[in-house]
């Protein structure tokens, strides 16, 4: 269903339920009142060919204004509330936003009686939203997503995850300016579910116990936000048994989760999705089973493309076969336009292969036989030692085998004798000595792919994502933190 037609059929004709993260239910009339008054604005200020920087916080009020520019076919800029100016400024340069709609703003706007004009249809290929990620330069990347990215994944929303309905209860944990926020609106849209919006900030216990008070039945957060809920310091004092499915994605789905999972969450769905910004939201899905075949080797399925999305595997410019590892490019209908006021980045990473245009992902990736697809590395992660090409990414997989290792991180720091010292900081389950962790590196890992300084840590920097930041972990290694 095109995206202004499922936000009309749910928003005006079909009921809906919004809960604060303070638990207060929003009014519906209210919310369509304010609705409509938001969206003449909007429709009337800016031009297509403009944006709106949406800047409040995570709220029935920061949905409404998305839905309103989607409805209006204006693109939006997502920000969090506590963004510094200079941030916001960045932004602003980046995506040429021409109005910063604000608290203030938004009520002004709402105070105000503003007519609705008549609204036009959009074409698929018009600008839905500009995301801004961090750049390795400092600089953030602003990714340029198309009407018809969103309307791909949200129509496959809807298929994937049959056995959600308007009984579900799903918790929005994901902040607006993350993509992977967009399952739980679509799942709103589309099926009808409660929307709790959360107070989690990374104080895991609050997340747990929304979970049991609110009754989550549906939780989509990142992969690290799983491993901090099934830790036994937790799961032990949580009562999750509300939850029905859970979709994790945004790092890579390590064993030792997988193990949690296998324990604790046997008779809940769960679903191992794997996406890139530039290809909104996510490109591959899996549902583990529990068996054998959620695995090959130690790395776990990220399933098949989704919609019409389509990988392949390349090496050196040629499409390799099964079981041949590569850098795994994306292309399809949830391809981005590019990035906003970069076009040398944007042909740098979108290629045509095969008269077909794809995003090289930077991501090395293999497909099995029964067309499934894992993720293995990334090509800026994959380095020399000693005249020896290793991936850091594959190291860190073998080392949270290890049975009382929680989490692992690599990083390399180059140097002139071997190329690089390659360092690893481990999160540990159980006390055990750097001496002893070694000689079991020795047992799953040749000579020269064992890390040559190991550090112990109780958790990791995180970013405003969630995710584990290895830049900052980088950082503060050599700054002697």
């Amino acid at each position: 269903m095109e995206i202004q037609k499922l936000i009309h059929k749910r928003i005006f004709e079909g009921p809906f339920t919004l809960y604060d993260t303070k638990g207060e239910q929003y009014d519906i009339e209210l919310f369509r009142s304010e609705y409509k008054k938001l969206r003449a604005y909007i429709s009337q200020q800016v031009t297509p060919r403009g944006a709106v920087g949406i800047k409040l916080s995570k709220n029935p009020r920061f949905l409404m204004t998305i839905l309103a520019c989607m409805d209006a076919g204006v693109p939006y800029v997502p920000m969090r509330e506590n963004y510094p100016q200079n941030r916001i400024d960045q932004i602003q340069a980046e995506t040429n936003f021409s109005l910063l709609l604000d608290e203030e703003k938004f009520l002004e706007i709402i105070q105000n009686n503003y007519q609705d004009q008549l609204l036009i249809k959009h074409s698929p290929e018009d600008t839905l939203y500009t995301i801004c990620t961090s750049g390795s330069t400092g600089k953030p990347k602003a990714v340029i997503a198309p009407r018809r990215a969103i309307t791909d994944f949200w129509n496959w929303c809807d298929k994937y995850f049959a056995e959600i309905n308007s009984e579900d209860r799903i918790l929005q944990v994901a902040d607006f300016t993350f993509d992977i926020s967009l399952i739980d609106v679509g799942l709103f849209l589309h099926k009808g579910s409660c929307l709790h919006f959360s107070n989690f900030t990374g104080n895991i216990f609050t997340l747990a116990l929304e979970i049991e008070q609110k009754e989550i039945t549906f939780l989509n957060t990142v992969v690290n936000n799983f491993n901090m809920l099934l830790e036994d310091s937790v799961y032990s004092r949580a009562n999750l048994s509300s939850l029905k499915t859970v979709v994790m994605g945004g790092a890579r789905f390590t064993t030792g989760l997988y193990n949690k999972c296998v324990e604790h969450f046997s008779q809940v769905n769960v679903h191992n999705l794997y996406g890139v910004t530039e290809v909104p939201v996510y490109s591959h899905a899996k549902k583990m089973s529990f068996k054998s075949s959620d695995l090959d080797n130690h790395n776990i399925s990220v399933g098949t493309p989704l919609g019409s999305t389509t990988a392949i595997i390349v090496s050196d410019g040629t499409k390799l076969g099964f079981n041949q590892k590569g850098e795994l490019l994306l292309g399809g209908g949830q391809l981005m336009k590019g990035y906003a006021n970069d076009p040398q980045k944007t042909a740098e990473v979108l290629v045509n292969f095969e008269n077909n245009l794809y995003y090289k992902t930077g991501d090395i990736a293999y497909q099995t036989e029964n067309g499934e697809f894992y993720i293995v590395g990334r090509l800026d992660d994959t380095i020399k030692y000693r005249g020896y090409r290793i991936n850091l990414l594959d190291i860190d997989s073998y080392i949270q085998n290890l049975p009382y290792v929680e989490n692992a991180v690599s990083f390399a720091i180059p140097n002139e004798l071997t190329q690089n010292t390659t360092i690893c900081y481990i999160q540990l389950k159980q006390e055990k000595e750097i001496k002893s962790i070694k000689k079991d590196m020795a047992n799953i890992l040749l000579d020269y792919q064992i890390p040559e300084k190991i550090f112990l840590v109780d958790s990791f920097p995180l970013n405003d994502n969630g995710k584990i930041c290895k830049k900052t972990l980088k950082s503060y290694h050599l700054e002697g933190k």
